[in-house]
């Protein structure tokens, strides 16, 4: 294949990863692009996530294995991002993995558009869906959607190009560092998109391809898919660090995350009661967020949305949770 002359560094941040993290660097290694430095961040695994990295490590020299004590998934990308060698860097989960082209895909695309943010799609595997091959991307010369900084930040609340992810995508390490990104270790919920939101602000734009070259699995354990957690406060948190953070000074992207934060209050209100919680101590958290964005959001809000956030804000709280529950039959 044709030789980019770019070092992509794959950091890959892994706790008690045993079952999973053979997969991950398989298909790392199988990578039709080969000049990669494959990190490892180990977060004081427990069980043999370790001893299994070493025997790749020892297989082959471009798999390393940086062990750390265990601060969370933010902590370990961001010692990655400090002993990578490459001038690239994607991040993979340890339990997901890349088709066989992935990088070469999206090394191609940067050279065509220096200077952006590199994306593509993912495909979300269950479980038991899963098989043991490492394939190739159908459909790899699928146009690019190239957004300008302004369109990319735009589509920081939306799902479409999974900003809400720092995957699926290539980072360059100089934009990084000369910048002092990292991952806030605080934001518990939603780091990600932070992380990609600032990263953005740094750049021309993105370009984005329709094509899926990464493999994430849906694991029944996952903590994106946990019943309600207080720490999912943080992704507030997140989203008022983006509008704190130094970016394009535009009504439109100050008015879409407003909404963006109100939104992720609503929705996150929704998901307490759906775990049949009572106390109104957490809900009283975000509407206080809901209150102080409420304008921005009304002012594009469908009815439905409009009613639903006027109960929730003036509606008292055991009163709401009632005809919540009996509307969306929840015990």
């Amino acid at each position: 294949m044709q030789n980019y002359n770019l070092l992509i560094s794959i950091i890959i941040p892994a706790w008690n990863v045993e079952q999973y993290i053979s997969k991950a660097l398989e298909s790392c290694i199988a990578q039709t692009y080969t000049d990669l430095d494959i990190l490892v961040v180990d977060d004081a695994s427990e069980d043999c996530t370790c001893e299994i990295v070493g025997q790749y490590c020892k297989k082959d020299p471009r798999v390393r294995l940086e062990k750390k004590e265990h601060e969370g998934v933010s902590a370990a990308r961001n010692k990655g991002i400090e002993l990578a060698k490459g001038q690239m860097a994607i991040f993979l989960d340890s339990d997901d993995w890349l088709n066989c082209d992935a990088i070469q895909i999206l090394v191609k695309s940067y050279q065509e558009h220096p200077g952006y943010l590199i994306g593509a799609k993912p495909t979300f595997v269950s479980e038991q869906e899963q098989c043991s091959c490492i394939s190739d991307s159908v459909d790899k010369e699928c146009a690019a959607v190239v957004l300008s900084q302004h369109d990319a930040l735009m589509n920081t609340d939306t799902d479409y190009y999974r900003n809400a992810s720092a995957c699926y995508k290539l980072f360059s390490l100089d934009v990084i560092r000369s910048n002092h990104l990292k991952f806030d270790k605080e934001v518990l919920f939603g780091e990600d998109g932070l992380f990609v939101f600032c990263y953005l602000n740094h750049v021309k734009g993105m370009v984005y391809h329709n094509v899926s070259i990464w493999n994430v699995l849906m694991r029944s354990t996952s903590s994106t898919r946990l019943r309600y957690n207080e720490k999912f406060m943080t992704s507030i948190y997140g989203v008022e660090k983006m509008l704190a953070y130094p970016h394009e000074k535009s009504d439109e992207i100050d008015t879409m995350l407003k909404k963006f934060l109100v939104t992720k209050s609503l929705n996150m209100i929704r998901r307490y009661l759906d775990c049949e919680n009572t106390d109104s101590v957490i809900p009283k958290q975000y509407r206080y967020y809901i209150r102080k964005y409420k304008t921005a959001y009304l002012k594009t809000a469908t009815a439905g949305e409009t009613i639903r956030t006027i109960m929730i804000l003036y509606v008292p709280f055991s009163i709401y949770a009632a005809i919540y529950r009996k509307t969306h039959c929840v015990q």
